[in-house]
C-alpha cells in the first residue's frame, strides 16, 4: 500500500451534504479511509443507504478498501438517526431498569436499524460514571453514577452491538463523567487521585476491553495518570494503561481533534502526528477541512523522521483488520429501520423504565 494511502486509513472524517459528492475528493486526494455521518448527512433511510453504498464504492475503487462509516448514536439526546428509525431513551434509564437482557437487546436493535442503512461502527457506548452531579456534558448519556451500575449493564450492550453486526465504541477514556467542564470547549482537567479513578472511571472499561472493538480517548487532562499537560488522546502514557493494564488491543482512536481541549493548545495536524505517537490508531476530525492539514502533517513527519512507518504500520493493521471483519463477515441487514418488532421493544423498554421510576 502506498504510504499516502496508508496514512489516509488512519484518518475518520465528517463532511457537509447527504450526497458522496461532498466527500468525493478528500477520498481521491487523501485516501481518506474512514467516515463519521452528523446531523446534516441524514435524510431518509433510502438516502442514507444510497448515500454509505455510494461511498464504499468510491473508497474501492480509489483503495482497494472499504470504510468504516461510523455515527454517533447513543439514544437520549445524542443520536444522529431520527424517526423513521426508533428512538431510544438515554443511557440512564436502561442502566436504571438494570436488566442485562434489555441491555443487550437494545444494543441488538440499535445496531440492526445503522446496519440496514450501511453504517458498521457505532461511537458508543458511553462507559464513563458520572459521580460528579454537575456534570451536564455526559450527564444521562452514561449509564449510572457508579461503577457498579454502568458495569451491570455495559458489556451486555456491547454484545448486543456485536450481535448485530456493528462495531462498538467504548468512550470516553479514562473518564469523562467526574469533570465540570467540557472538553468541546476548552482544555479540562479530570481532578482525582490513580486511586479514585481505579474504583470508579477505570472500573467499566475493564468490564469491555476484550470484547469492544474500539476504544476512543477522552480530550481531557488526567494528571494522576499522565502530568506531562497533554489530554489522554495525544498521552502515550494513557495509551500504553489502556493496553498494557486494562488489555484492550484493538483500535484506539482519539475524540475529535476539532475540540477546543485541542484546538486551543495544537494545531489539528500537530495533534494528529503527537496521538500517532502517543500509540494512538484512528484518528478522528468532524470537519473535512482538517483531512488536508492531518495528512500532510503526518507525511511531514514521517519524512522528518518525527515518526515511524512502523507506527503507522502499527496502526493501520488494527484499522485494516476491523474494516475487513466488518465488510467481508458482515451480516445482512435485519428486519427494517423502524420495524413493528423494534417499536414494540422501545414501548416495552419505556414501560420498564416507568415501573421503576427511571423516567428522567
Amino acid at each position: 500500500m502506498p504510504l499516502s494511502v496508508k496514512v489516509g486509513q488512519l484518518i475518520m472524517a465528517g463532511f457537509p451534504g447527504t450526497t458522496s459528492d461532498a466527500v468525493a475528493g478528500l477520498i481521491s486526494r487523501y485516501h481518506l479511509g474512514n467516515i463519521v455521518l452528523v446531523g446534516n448527512n441524514i435524510g431518509s433511510p433510502d438516502d442514507v443507504l444510497a448515500l454509505t453504498n455510494d461511498l464504499q464504492k468510491l473508497a474501492q475503487e480509489e483503495n482497494a478498501e472499504g470504510l468504516l462509516i461510523a455515527l454517533d448514536q447513543e439514544g437520549g439526546r445524542v443520536k444522529r438517526l431520527p424517526s423513521p428509525w426508533v428512538q431510544f431513551p438515554p443511557a440512564r434509564e436502561i442502566g436504571c431498569i438494570g436488566v442485562q437482557e434489555f441491555a443487550r437487546q437494545t444494543g441488538q436493535v440499535a445496531g440492526e436499524e445503522m446496519l440496514a442503512v450501511g453504517i458498521n461502527v457505532d461511537l458508543a457506548p458511553v462507559a464513563d460514571v458520572v459521580d460528579n452531579p454537575a456534570n451536564q456534558v455526559i450527564g444521562d448519556r452514561a449509564f449510572g453514577t457508579t461503577s457498579d451500575a454502568v458495569g451491570n449493564v455495559l458489556p451486555s450492550y456491547v454484545s448486543g452491538l456485536t450481535e448485530s453486526g456493528i462495531a462498538s465504541t467504548a468512550k470516553h477514556f479514562p473518564g469523562h463523567g467526574s469533570t465540570e467542564g467540557d472538553s468541546h470547549d476548552g482544555p479540562v482537567l479530570v481532578e482525582k487521585s490513580r486511586e479514585q479513578l481505579e474504583s470508579t472511571q477505570l472500573a467499566p472499561f475493564r468490564s469491555i476491553a476484550k470484547t469492544a472493538d474500539l476504544f476512543m480517548m477522552a480530550n481531557v487532562d488526567v494528571p494522576a495518570l499522565d502530568n506531562s499537560g497533554v489530554p489522554a488522546g495525544l498521552s502515550s502514557a494513557m495509551v500504553s494503561l489502556l493496553r498494557d493494564d486494562v488489555g484492550f488491543h484493538g483500535v484506539v482512536m482519539t475524540d475529535s481533534l476539532s475540540m477546543g481541549a485541542i484546538q486551543e493548545r495544537w494545531s489539528t495536524g500537530d495533534a494528529a502526528v503527537m496521538a500517532l505517537n502517543a500509540g494512538v490508531d484512528l484518528l478522528l476530525t468532524s470537519s473535512g477541512d482538517d483531512v488536508g492539514p492531518i495528512h500532510g502533517a503526518i507525511i511531514a513527519a514521517l519524512r522528518e523522521g518525527r515518526l515511524s512507518e512502523a507506527r503507522v504500520d502499527d496502526a493501520l493493521s488494527r484499522i485494516i483488520a476491523l474494516k475487513r471483519r466488518l465488510l467481508e463477515e458482515r451480516l445482512p441487514p435485519i428486519g427494517e429501520v423502524g420495524s413493528p418488532g423494534h417499536r414494540a421493544f422501545v414501548r416495552y423498554l419505556q414501560q420498564a423504565a416507568e415501573r421503576r421510576g427511571c423516567d428522567y
